[in-house]
């Protein structure tokens, strides 16, 4: 029996975390894999999005000059004037650097990230202005591929991509990349282009969004444009390679689907999660490489310590289980040679009960068994059954309101250590009414216990109805603590339910409307149910029918009922009036003494 009682307490114990166990986990890991990985996309987004509308603003301020007729004017009449038209374009003289030196300071200061503003005029002769550098030897772009580029879109703008400038002198101290913003300043009327104006930007702005976006530290992070150059890394040695280049460490993502938005693939031997976010100001994309160990690797954490305590857990369990399959079984076991002994015909022997448990229970009814054994045969079977039918019916009637709460506390205390939520509630509930209707000792409540308790009644009938009725409050806020005698409203919700509302179809309402009027304290109940005909309307009214009931027994005080404690507390002048249509729902008027009256009555 030892073995039997240990094998199921095992199986109980080990079989139900088992399943728990695969089930949250698999839960847990799913969504939390889901989770993250929205987590990543939305940040990516909202990177390249902040990456977008700095390009934006340097586009924006690449459109300065096109407002300045004094730069339009000293660009024309380099590239178009008559002198140009002789000598060819000219290069700017010292008032044409001063003038262009006020436009070049204001863009150089807008944001900190500008490291330089330059100011072309067609034949690569420029005016600019630079952070902590200058120019050696005398640059002259012209001829590189996006000097032409730029003059031939003939005003929108150009976004280039990362590059080191080596054409200064005095630099930072360190190496650096940039990426230019580049726009043709057109003349008004021919629409022709007279020259550039090119804004140079650290990579340090993009290296900061990137650095702030990165939630792994595995996670690797590029930077591409639609021919696979590479405009950043967080790999920064591989900044301005392309991703064909031999010497570029991620080879594999050379064959991967970028115009996907999330995949999955192998990279450096690593099953790796790939997102790509599309810019819509360039024709850059943002690529997040991120390996599934790395995604994983705190859930593993979690699993391992959670594996750990669920072994120690199932350990304790068992010897628990051990000890007490030991307890069980030897009381039991005494209890059997005992009960030998008495087969045998010795009603001498008693089973001594050590403790108060079931198997002490168990002992004690043994004993009584055999003390009342050389009674059952001298007494007729009848007698001895009327005689425990009268036990039974004076130990019914002794039972104590109190031991029905602390059945129903235990009952629901069950419930919620087996996952029975709704069964605790029901019961919850259940002891709250009854608690209310039986208490002897307030008899005189306020009208906020009223409506509370008819919340928990209403609650109750929703479990069994399937939420079919809803409790409407409105109520001056100034009746909520007025004394009134207690359960007047719960009969008149009762009847409704049961005659109005339980038959029909769709939705119940029941809408309690409290107010002052008239010296009086009104209460207005109405249901939305079937209603009732005039002969049963004229029945419920007439004073002269002695009962009045919301149905039998079980469901409730009858209305006639409460109308006489109304008139019987407060006056013969109170109390209620029914009005109802068949089909149109019922209204019972509740009328009682005003506010002030009803705080001076006593019971």
């Amino acid at each position: 029996m030892l073995k039997k009682i240990f094998l199921n307490h095992f199986l109980l114990i080990l079989l139900p975390v088992i399943i728990i166990y695969y089930l949250i986990f698999s839960i847990y890991t799913h969504d939390k894999k889901t989770e993250t990985l929205r987590f990543i996309k939305q940040v990516n987004i909202q990177s390249m999005e902040n990456i977008d509308n700095y390009v934006k603003d340097m586009k924006v301020l690449t459109m300065h000059p096109l407002y300045d007729n004094d730069i339009l004017e000293l660009l024309y009449e380099k590239n178009f004037g008559d002198s140009a038209l002789t000598t060819g374009s000219k290069g700017f003289d010292f008032n044409d650097r001063a003038l262009l030196s006020v436009t070049l300071n204001e863009i150089l200061a807008f944001n900190k990230n500008i490291y330089s503003v330059f100011i072309f005029n067609l034949n690569g002769t420029n005016e600019y202005r630079m952070v902590d550098s200058k120019l050696d030897p005398a640059y002259n772009p012209s001829q590189e591929d996006w000097f032409k580029e730029a003059n031939e879109l003939k005003g929108s703008a150009v976004v280039g991509n990362s590059f080191r400038f080596s054409n200064w002198n005095a630099p930072r101290g360190k190496d650096f990349y940039m990426f230019s913003v580049t726009r043709a300043i057109k003349e008004i009327k021919s629409g022709g282009s007279m020259g550039l104006i090119s804004i140079d930007s650290d990579i340090d702005i993009i290296r900061n969004i990137i650095k702030k976006m990165k939630s792994f530290d595995e996670e690797r992070i590029l930077l591409l444009d639609d021919n696979g150059f590479i405009v950043y890394d967080t790999n920064e040695t591989n900044i301005t390679k392309s991703i064909g280049d031999k010497s570029f460490d991620l080879n594999e993502i050379h064959n991967l689907n970028l115009q996907a938005s999330q995949s999955s693939m192998q990279v450096l031997n690593k099953k790796s999660l790939v997102d790509v976010e599309f810019s819509k100001e360039t024709t850059w994309k943002l690529v997040s490489i991120l390996p599934e160990a790395a995604l994983f690797s705190k859930i593993k954490a979690i699993q391992t310590r959670l594996l750990t305590l669920i072994i120690i857990f199932v350990l304790l369990s068992l010897l628990l289980s051990i000890v007490t399959s030991y307890n069980i079984t030897k009381p039991l076991k005494r209890l059997i040679k005992t009960m030998r002994v008495v087969e045998n015909g010795d009603l001498t022997i008693r089973f001594t009960v050590m403790h108060k448990d079931e198997i002490g229970r168990l002992g004690h009814g043994f004993n009584n068994m055999i003390n009342k054994i050389d009674q059952l045969v001298s007494i007729v079977y009848s007698t001895e059954l009327r005689k425990k039918e009268a036990e039974m019916n004076a130990l019914q009637s002794q039972i104590n309101p109190h031991f029905m709460y602390n059945t129903l506390e235990s009952i629901r205390m069950t419930a919620e250590l087996n996952d029975d939520t709704v069964t605790a509630k029901m019961t919850l509930i259940l002891g709250k009414l009854l608690r209310y209707s039986i208490n002897p000792k307030d008899r005189l409540v306020t009208i906020g216990d009223e409506i509370e308790h008819l919340k928990n009644y209403i609650m109750l009938q929703n479990f069994r109805f399937k939420d079919k009725f809803e409790l409407i409050i409105e109520m001056d806020q100034e009746l909520i603590d007025i004394p009134i005698i207690k359960l007047i409203f719960q009969p008149i919700i009762e009847n409704a339910i049961f005659h109005g509302l339980e038959t029909m179809i769709g939705k119940g309402e029941i809408k309690i409307t409290g107010y002052q009027a008239e010296n009086k304290t009104i209460f207005l109940i109405e249901d939305n149910g079937i209603g009732m005909t005039a002969e049963q309307l004229e029945k419920l009214n007439d004073p002269d029918v002695t009962e009045i009931h919301s149905g039998d027994a079980s469901r409730g005080i009858g209305l006639k009922n409460v109308n006489e404690r109304i008139k019987l507390h407060y006056g013969e002048i109170y109390g209620i009036k029914i009005t109802s249509e068949q089909g149109k729902g019922t209204t019972v008027s509740l009328e009682l003494p005003d506010k002030f009256t009803m705080n001076i009555v006593q019971l």
